[in-house]
């Protein structure tokens, strides 16, 4: 795959809604080689249905190419592929500001710009970014504004999440009324030594979180005025910022909120259809939340679940999951493995119905 076969999403980047007044414009000159935002769009207009993907943290849009690339060529979809907040750029700045509000926005500006050219829209992410998806696809479901959570013009109140009967539903039309495709989705933290993923995304998202971050951030200054984000890898940092990573905490955190009935406390799943792809050896995200929600989405009935599972044995790191080929760092060493198994799962994900099994006719 070449470079100019990604072309820059300029509409996303020059966009004052997709990243909010408060936000400083991004050029492609602030970008690192690479990491841009991008789309792939087939002619035909809204005949065409799409899927909004997401990548994770302190990488950026590259790491979902062979995904995108996939899926557009072979699937026949259109795909955009989003910068999320402080990646991606040649000066990070320590990834100061970052917020799960803007992440959340802009998410939601590439749902909506995709769902006003295409008849049906999905979303999917890698690790934070099948997080953020997921997160969305409840909001979507509860008839709420993907962005911020409040309840969608029309829809009166939200659909209340004490409900399990579909009945209740609002008859306000979905705006991901399409699937979901999660890979290494971060929708629970990996144990960490001796502290649980759930205690680690709270120490994070507490006053604690915040003076870690200050520490760093104090002991991480530019050395010759390289940014000490920046390493040998061309499309991710060289470390997860501990303020990005508490924004990610709150984000699972509001998923938390979202993945349970208020009556008893019990799972609740997604009433869209699902694909899932994770490795048994993930050290990042833990599997155990991806099973809860493929349960709890499969018995609600309401489309069809895939749950693409990697063995502990074959040691597939987390983000490896979405690779067609090994990342290399610029001096040459190879970095990250690719999936060894990446076709069979992109065949599976093709064949459930998150994309559209008629859609490769189009092409």
């Amino acid at each position: 795959m070449k470079e100019e076969q990604f072309p820059l999403w300029n509409d996303y980047l020059t966009s004052p809604e997709a990243w909010g007044s408060e936000q400083q414009p991004i050029t492609p000159h602030d970008l690192r080689p690479g990491c841009q935002p991008f789309c792939l769009l087939h002619p035909g207009g809204p005949e065409r249905d799409a899927i909004v993907l997401l990548h994770g943290l302190s990488d950026s849009p590259w790491f979902m190419r062979a995904i995108a690339w996939n899926l557009h060529h072979q699937a026949g979809l259109n795909v955009y592929v989003p910068l999320l907040q402080g990646h991606g750029l040649l000066h990070p700045n320590g990834m100061k500001g970052v917020s799960e509000h803007v992440w959340l926005r802009n998410a939601a500006w590439a749902v909506n710009y995709a769902r006003a050219c295409s008849r049906r829209v999905g979303v999917g992410g890698l690790s934070t970014g099948g997080a953020i998806a997921t997160l969305m696809a409840f909001r979507d479901q509860d008839c709420e504004n993907l962005a911020d959570g409040s309840p969608r013009r029309g829809s009166g109140s939200p659909r209340s999440n004490f409900a399990s009967n579909k009945d209740t539903a609002s008859s306000i039309d979905p705006v991901i009324n399409g699937g979901v495709m999660l890979y290494s989705a971060a929708l629970r933290l990996q144990k960490k030594q001796v502290i649980r993923g759930r205690t680690l995304e709270s120490l994070l998202r507490s006053p604690i979180g915040s003076i870690i971050d200050i520490v760093n951030e104090l002991k991480q200054q530019p050395v010759d005025g390289e940014d000490p984000l920046i390493g040998d890898h061309p499309y991710r940092y060289v470390r997860v910022d501990i303020g990005a990573a508490r924004e990610l905490a709150k984000v699972i955190g509001r998923l938390d909120k979202k993945r349970r009935t208020r009556f008893a406390g019990k799972l609740r799943g997604l009433e869209k259809d699902l694909f899932i792809a994770h490795s048994e050896a993930d050290t990042t995200a833990d599997i155990r939340a991806l099973q809860n929600l493929f349960k709890a989405t499969k018995s609600n009935g309401s489309g069809r679940v895939e749950f693409f599972r990697f063995g502990k044995n074959f040691n597939i790191p987390h983000a490896s999951t979405v690779l067609a080929e090994p990342a290399f760092g610029k001096s040459g060493s190879p970095l990250e493995p690719a999936n060894p198994f990446f076709q069979a799962m992109i065949a599976a994900a093709i064949a459930s119905n998150v994309v559209i099994p008629d859609q490769s006719n189009k092409l």
